[in-house]
């Protein structure tokens, strides 16, 4: 598996266009952010709309309380629930 994914911990806010220009663009994008993060909607738009750093037929996946979201950010294209928590999967 160290062959063929990459694993970057830190605030994807922060790291991710270095991230993306140096490593991407990556066929799985998995954002799990501090429920409490201000301003991860910017970051999601980033990821979700502006596909940056994301492969053509790559996919992002966005840890998120169940009330996550503006009307900016699409919507995705599944979406599993676990209690308080959902997984929701962004596609072409």
């Amino acid at each position: 598996l160290e062959e063929s994914a990459t694993v970057i911990r830190g605030p994807v806010e922060r790291h991710w266009s270095r991230v993306a220009a140096e490593h991407g663009p990556f066929d799985i994008v998995f954002a799990d952010p501090p429920y409490d993060l201000a301003g991860f909607e910017k970051t999601v738009m980033r990821l979700v709309v502006d596909r940056e750093g994301v492969a053509a037929d790559g996919v992002v996946v966005i840890q998120c309380p169940t009330t996550f979201g503006t009307d900016e950010i699409p919507q995705a294209s599944r979406v599993r629930r676990y209690g308080e928590s959902e997984f929701r999967f962004y596609e072409r």
